[in-house]
């Protein structure tokens, strides 16, 4: 049977890798929010080139 120092220090672990995995993700999806922002805003000067072209 898993004693209970093992069982905390599985456990340990385990919520590491999660906060690893939560990280990765959190700089994925900002990563792709900025492309996007970046890609909005540049469709958007177009438009207006488009609309004033001055």
């Amino acid at each position: 049977m898993e004693s209970d120092k093992d069982f905390l220090d599985r456990l340990d672990q385990e919520v590491q890798k999660a906060h690893v995995a939560i990280a990765e993700l959190h700089d994925r999806a900002i990563t792709t929010m900025r492309r996007k922002w970046d890609q909005d805003e540049a469709e958007t000067d177009a438009d207006e080139q488009r609309r004033d072209p001055e």
